[in-house]
């Protein structure tokens, strides 16, 4: 679906070249950025992010994170490292479900 003429004109008021592009905004008084996005038929235009609000990414809030998350990190480290992909909650319960009818039969000693 292209854009009309009206709706061209709305996104170069605002400074975008097209849809699903954003753009940071540094002269809006309390918005760091904006995007324009199509919801069904309408083109809406969203302006998002706190303009005070930056990072912090000094050494001792990366010894912080890592204290917090240092175990979930090793786990991922570990799977990449052994070669064994992360499964969705979904394949794991098939995969469950698919053990245990192995095991109610007997055909297959199968131990996880």
């Amino acid at each position: 679906m292209s854009l009309t003429d009206s709706e061209k004109n709305r996104l170069k008021k605002v400074g975008l070249k097209g849809l699903n592009k954003p753009k940071m905004t540094p002269s809006h008084k309390s918005k760091k950025a904006v995007v324009a996005v199509r919801d069904g038929s309408k083109v809406k235009v969203i302006r998002f992010g706190a303009k005070g609000m930056g990072h912090n990414y000094s050494p001792e809030a990366r010894k912080s994170f890592k204290a917090r998350h240092g175990k979930n990190i090793k786990k991922v480290r570990h799977q990449q490292h052994t070669g064994r992909t992360r499964y969705s909650g979904v394949v794991q319960v098939q995969e469950r479900n698919l053990l245990r009818s192995l095991r109610s039969i007997g055909s297959v000693n199968v131990y996880r």
